[in-house]
Protein backbone atom coordinates (compact mmCIF):
# COMPACT_ATOMS: atom_id res chain seq x y z
CA UNK A 1 0.00 0.00 0.00
CA UNK A 2 2.86 2.43 0.74
CA UNK A 3 4.38 1.79 -2.71
CA UNK A 4 1.07 2.44 -4.46
CA UNK A 5 0.57 5.62 -2.47
CA UNK A 6 4.09 6.76 -3.40
CA UNK A 7 3.45 6.08 -7.11
CA UNK A 8 0.19 8.02 -7.04
CA UNK A 9 1.94 10.91 -5.36
CA UNK A 10 4.60 10.95 -8.08
CA UNK A 11 1.93 10.98 -10.77
CA UNK A 12 0.24 13.95 -9.08
CA UNK A 13 3.55 15.85 -9.00
CA UNK A 14 4.13 15.06 -12.65
CA UNK A 15 0.68 16.33 -13.57
CA UNK A 16 1.22 19.58 -11.65
CA UNK A 17 4.59 20.10 -13.35
CA UNK A 18 3.10 19.58 -16.80
CA UNK A 19 0.22 21.93 -16.09
CA UNK A 20 2.60 24.66 -14.84
CA UNK A 21 4.76 24.36 -17.97
CA UNK A 22 1.65 24.26 -20.22
CA UNK A 23 2.79 21.02 -21.75
CA UNK A 24 0.42 18.96 -23.86
CA UNK A 25 0.87 15.73 -25.78
CA UNK A 26 0.35 15.93 -29.55
CA UNK A 27 -0.46 12.87 -31.61
CA UNK A 28 1.95 11.85 -34.36
CA UNK A 29 0.46 12.43 -37.83
CA UNK A 30 1.75 11.53 -41.18
CA UNK A 31 2.41 14.39 -43.56
CA UNK A 32 0.76 12.47 -46.36
CA UNK A 33 -2.55 12.52 -44.47
CA UNK A 34 -2.52 16.26 -43.71
CA UNK A 35 -3.92 18.59 -46.32
CA UNK A 36 -3.36 22.26 -45.60
CA UNK A 37 -5.43 24.37 -47.97
CA UNK A 38 -3.69 27.59 -46.96
CA UNK A 39 -0.41 26.41 -48.37
CA UNK A 40 0.23 26.66 -52.14
CA UNK A 41 0.32 23.57 -54.17
CA UNK A 42 3.54 22.51 -55.79
CA UNK A 43 4.39 20.02 -58.36
CA UNK A 44 4.43 16.49 -57.14
CA UNK A 45 7.84 15.18 -56.30
CA UNK A 46 9.12 11.78 -57.05
CA UNK A 47 8.43 8.83 -54.78
CA UNK A 48 12.01 8.60 -53.56
CA UNK A 49 12.05 12.22 -52.40
CA UNK A 50 8.73 11.77 -50.53
CA UNK A 51 9.99 8.64 -48.73
CA UNK A 52 13.17 10.42 -47.60
CA UNK A 53 11.21 13.44 -46.33
CA UNK A 54 8.80 11.20 -44.40
CA UNK A 55 11.67 9.30 -42.81
CA UNK A 56 13.35 12.55 -41.75
CA UNK A 57 10.12 13.81 -40.19
CA UNK A 58 9.62 10.56 -38.29
CA UNK A 59 13.18 10.61 -36.95
CA UNK A 60 12.75 14.22 -35.80
CA UNK A 61 9.46 13.41 -34.02
CA UNK A 62 10.95 10.35 -32.28
CA UNK A 63 13.95 12.44 -31.16
CA UNK A 64 11.62 15.06 -29.71
CA UNK A 65 9.61 12.41 -27.86
CA UNK A 66 12.78 10.84 -26.43
CA UNK A 67 13.97 14.26 -25.26
CA UNK A 68 10.58 14.92 -23.62
CA UNK A 69 10.62 11.55 -21.90
CA UNK A 70 14.17 12.11 -20.65
CA UNK A 71 13.20 15.53 -19.34
CA UNK A 72 10.13 14.08 -17.59
CA UNK A 73 12.19 11.29 -16.04
CA UNK A 74 14.79 13.77 -14.80
CA UNK A 75 12.08 15.96 -13.31
CA UNK A 76 10.44 12.98 -11.64
CA UNK A 77 13.76 11.80 -10.22
CA UNK A 78 14.44 15.24 -8.73
CA UNK A 79 10.91 15.38 -7.35
CA UNK A 80 11.17 11.88 -5.87
CA UNK A 81 14.28 12.90 -3.95
CA UNK A 82 12.52 15.97 -2.56
CA UNK A 83 9.36 14.07 -1.57
CA UNK A 84 8.98 13.63 2.17
CA UNK A 85 6.94 11.05 4.00
CA UNK A 86 3.45 11.10 2.40
CA UNK A 87 1.71 10.71 5.73
CA UNK A 88 3.64 13.68 7.15
CA UNK A 89 2.90 15.76 4.06
CA UNK A 90 -0.82 15.04 4.40
CA UNK A 91 -0.93 15.65 8.15
CA UNK A 92 1.15 18.84 7.94
CA UNK A 93 -0.90 22.02 8.08
CA UNK A 94 -0.10 25.44 6.62
CA UNK A 95 -2.00 27.36 9.29
CA UNK A 96 -0.21 29.69 11.65
CA UNK A 97 0.29 27.91 14.94
CA UNK A 98 0.52 31.04 17.09
CA UNK A 99 -2.63 32.58 15.59
CA UNK A 100 -4.48 29.30 15.96
CA UNK A 101 -3.45 28.95 19.62
CA UNK A 102 -4.56 32.52 20.32
CA UNK A 103 -7.95 31.92 18.75
CA UNK A 104 -8.31 28.58 20.58
CA UNK A 105 -7.45 30.22 23.92
CA UNK A 106 -10.01 32.96 23.37
CA UNK A 107 -12.73 30.50 22.44
CA UNK A 108 -11.94 28.37 25.47
CA UNK A 109 -12.00 31.39 27.76
CA UNK A 110 -15.46 32.33 26.55
CA UNK A 111 -16.64 28.76 27.01
CA UNK A 112 -15.23 28.68 30.55
CA UNK A 113 -17.02 31.91 31.42
CA UNK A 114 -20.32 30.60 30.07
CA UNK A 115 -19.99 27.32 31.98
CA UNK A 116 -19.07 29.21 35.19
CA UNK A 117 -22.15 31.37 34.86
CA UNK A 118 -24.37 28.33 34.29
CA UNK A 119 -22.87 26.62 37.36
CA UNK A 120 -23.45 29.73 39.51
CA UNK A 121 -27.07 29.84 38.43
CA UNK A 122 -27.74 26.15 39.07
CA UNK A 123 -25.69 25.83 42.29
CA UNK A 124 -28.30 27.00 44.88
CA UNK A 125 -31.01 24.64 43.61
CA UNK A 126 -28.54 21.77 43.37
CA UNK A 127 -27.26 22.31 46.93
CA UNK A 128 -30.81 22.18 48.30
CA UNK A 129 -31.58 18.98 46.39
CA UNK A 130 -28.31 17.36 47.42
CA UNK A 131 -28.84 18.22 51.10
CA UNK A 132 -32.34 16.71 50.95
CA UNK A 133 -30.96 13.54 49.33
CA UNK A 134 -28.28 13.34 52.04
CA UNK A 135 -30.83 13.53 54.86
CA UNK A 136 -32.95 10.83 53.21
CA UNK A 137 -29.91 8.55 52.85
CA UNK A 138 -28.96 9.04 56.51
CA UNK A 139 -32.50 8.14 57.61
CA UNK A 140 -32.58 5.00 55.48
CA UNK A 141 -29.15 3.93 56.78
CA UNK A 142 -30.26 4.36 60.41
CA UNK A 143 -33.39 2.28 59.74
CA UNK A 144 -31.33 -0.45 58.09
CA UNK A 145 -28.94 -0.57 61.07
CA UNK A 146 -31.79 -0.83 63.59
CA UNK A 147 -33.49 -3.62 61.63
CA UNK A 148 -30.23 -5.46 61.27
CA UNK A 149 -29.67 -5.33 65.03
CA UNK A 150 -33.23 -6.54 65.73
CA UNK A 151 -32.87 -9.47 63.34
CA UNK A 152 -29.53 -10.45 64.88
CA UNK A 153 -31.06 -10.44 68.36
CA UNK A 154 -34.03 -12.52 67.25
CA UNK A 155 -31.96 -15.06 65.34
CA UNK A 156 -29.16 -15.48 67.88
CA UNK A 157 -30.94 -18.39 69.67
CA UNK A 158 -31.78 -20.08 66.40
CA UNK A 159 -28.21 -19.73 65.23
CA UNK A 160 -26.94 -21.38 68.43
CA UNK A 161 -29.34 -24.30 67.91
CA UNK A 162 -28.29 -24.55 64.32
CA UNK A 163 -24.63 -24.80 65.34
CA UNK A 164 -25.43 -27.56 67.87
CA UNK A 165 -27.37 -29.50 65.26
CA UNK A 166 -24.45 -29.19 62.86
CA UNK A 167 -22.12 -30.59 65.52
CA UNK A 168 -24.44 -33.54 66.17
CA UNK A 169 -24.75 -34.21 62.47
CA UNK A 170 -20.99 -34.22 62.20
CA UNK A 171 -20.62 -36.82 64.98
CA UNK A 172 -23.37 -39.02 63.48
CA UNK A 173 -21.73 -38.84 60.11
CA UNK A 174 -18.41 -39.87 61.60
CA UNK A 175 -20.02 -42.84 63.37
CA UNK A 176 -21.74 -43.97 60.20
CA UNK A 177 -18.45 -43.79 58.33
CA UNK A 178 -16.76 -45.91 61.01
CA UNK A 179 -19.54 -48.52 60.86
CA UNK A 180 -19.33 -48.64 57.12
CA UNK A 181 -15.60 -49.22 57.35
CA UNK A 182 -16.20 -52.01 59.85
CA UNK A 183 -18.78 -53.65 57.57
CA UNK A 184 -16.40 -53.57 54.68
CA UNK A 185 -13.53 -54.79 56.88
CA UNK A 186 -12.71 -58.55 57.27
CA UNK A 187 -12.82 -58.45 61.11
CA UNK A 188 -16.42 -59.76 61.47
CA UNK A 189 -15.67 -62.60 59.06
CA UNK A 190 -12.67 -63.62 61.13
CA UNK A 191 -14.81 -63.60 64.27
CA UNK A 192 -17.41 -65.86 62.60
CA UNK A 193 -14.70 -68.32 61.54
CA UNK A 194 -13.28 -68.43 65.05
CA UNK A 195 -16.74 -69.07 66.57
CA UNK A 196 -17.41 -71.89 64.07
CA UNK A 197 -14.08 -73.51 65.00
CA UNK A 198 -14.90 -73.39 68.69
CA UNK A 199 -18.32 -74.93 67.99
CA UNK A 200 -16.75 -77.81 66.09
CA UNK A 201 -14.40 -78.47 68.99
CA UNK A 202 -17.32 -78.50 71.45
CA UNK A 203 -19.24 -80.95 69.22
CA UNK A 204 -16.27 -83.30 69.09
CA UNK A 205 -16.00 -83.23 72.88
CA UNK A 206 -19.70 -83.95 73.26
CA UNK A 207 -19.41 -86.93 70.89
CA UNK A 208 -16.57 -88.32 72.94
CA UNK A 209 -18.64 -87.88 76.11
CA UNK A 210 -21.62 -89.64 74.52
CA UNK A 211 -19.43 -92.57 73.47
CA UNK A 212 -18.06 -92.89 77.00
CA UNK A 213 -21.54 -92.80 78.47
CA UNK A 214 -22.75 -95.41 76.00
CA UNK A 215 -19.90 -97.69 76.97
CA UNK A 216 -20.65 -97.28 80.67
CA UNK A 217 -24.33 -98.00 80.15
CA UNK A 218 -23.67 -101.10 78.04
CA UNK A 219 -21.32 -102.50 80.61
CA UNK A 220 -23.88 -101.83 83.40
CA UNK A 221 -26.71 -103.50 81.50
CA UNK A 222 -24.62 -106.51 80.68
CA UNK A 223 -23.55 -106.85 84.27
CA UNK A 224 -27.12 -106.61 85.57
CA UNK A 225 -28.81 -109.10 83.12
CA UNK A 226 -26.34 -111.09 81.03
CA UNK A 227 -29.06 -113.46 79.69
CA UNK A 228 -30.95 -110.69 77.89
CA UNK A 229 -31.13 -111.00 74.22
CA UNK A 230 -29.13 -108.80 71.91
CA UNK A 231 -32.23 -107.20 70.39
CA UNK A 232 -33.60 -105.94 73.63
CA UNK A 233 -30.14 -104.70 74.56
CA UNK A 234 -29.81 -102.73 71.34
CA UNK A 235 -33.25 -101.17 71.84
CA UNK A 236 -32.33 -100.06 75.33
CA UNK A 237 -29.06 -98.74 74.03
CA UNK A 238 -30.82 -96.62 71.35
CA UNK A 239 -33.18 -95.17 73.95
CA UNK A 240 -30.28 -94.21 76.19
CA UNK A 241 -28.35 -92.67 73.27
CA UNK A 242 -31.33 -90.51 72.27
CA UNK A 243 -31.69 -89.29 75.86
CA UNK A 244 -27.98 -88.46 76.02
CA UNK A 245 -28.14 -86.55 72.76
CA UNK A 246 -31.14 -84.53 73.97
CA UNK A 247 -29.24 -83.66 77.11
CA UNK A 248 -26.07 -82.70 75.26
CA UNK A 249 -27.91 -80.17 73.10
CA UNK A 250 -27.96 -77.67 75.94
CA UNK A 251 -24.20 -77.77 76.47
CA UNK A 252 -22.33 -74.41 76.17
CA UNK A 253 -20.24 -73.65 73.07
Amino acid sequence: MDDIFHILKLLDYEKEFLVKNQFSYQPITRFADVTDLSRPTYFEESNDEQVTENEEDLTQSTDLEEEDEGMNLNVLSTLSYNIEDPVKSILSSKTDKIQWELEDWRSRLSQMKDSQAAIDLAFPALTAKLSHIRTEIDKSLSLIKSRDKYLNDELSGMMAEFREINVELGTIKQQMEERGNQMTDSLPLNRIKLASGNLEKALRGSKVQTAVLENILCSALLARDPAREADSLMKDFEKVSTQVESQTKGLPE
